[in-house]
């Protein structure tokens, strides 16, 4: 019995190792795609505030239709997560509960960056190219916020991408004809 008990535990190690990767894999992948749309950029070189004004009033409509984009794809990944929910619930292969965390790191990322594409699409919407009190200053602060902000949505979308894939990835060799998954619970630990 205690031999049983030094196996499950062992395992449980390997496999909070393997979900700690994935998610610093899926990290990293977010932040560097973050980063170099961010790059992009800023190798465009500086602006000035007058460019800066006319540079918003060109991006603004694309920003726009980028943060709805991820709005309905970030809602289409959450509804798909209970597929996937549905899928691994209504196997034959009893699966461990890390395989359940996975799902909901994956759902809270998903949700937090679903929320703040919407207060950022609603922000977009206000209609800063109307204002004649803004100084330029404003104008070239309001254009690169707008880009930063498009930048690190992108980002956590590319996250929550690389989750997906390791979450699936996981789904397969566990359902799949060869059944090799750190995810499937072992009789002895029912």
């Amino acid at each position: 019995m205690n031999e049983i008990s030094e196996k499950k535990e062992s395992s449980d190690k390997l496999q909070r190792e393997a979900f700690k990767a994935d998610s610093r894999r899926a990290a990293i992948g977010g932040f560097l795609a973050a980063l170099t749309i961010m790059g992009g950029s800023w190798m465009m070189g500086q602006i000035s505030g007058s460019e800066a004004r006319y540079l918003l009033e060109t991006v603004l409509p694309n920003v726009r239709s980028f943060s709805g984009t991820l709005m309905l794809a970030l809602a289409t990944v959450l509804a798909l997560m209970l597929t996937l929910l549905g899928l691994s619930s209504s196997s034959t292969t009893q699966l461990k509960w890390i395989h359940y965390e996975r799902i909901k790191q994956i759902a809270l990322v998903d949700m937090v960056t679903f929320i703040a594409a919407v207060l950022f699409y609603l922000l977009l919407n206000v209609p800063v190219q109307e204002t004649d009190s803004g100084t330029l200053q404003w104008f070239y602060n309001l254009y690169y916020a707008a880009l930063i902000i498009s930048s690190i949505l992108a980002g956590a979308v590319i996250a929550i991408v690389l989750m997906l894939y390791n979450a699936v990835r996981n789904i397969i060799y566990a359902v799949g004809p060869e059944k090799e998954s750190q995810i499937i619970r072992a009789e002895e630990e029912e």
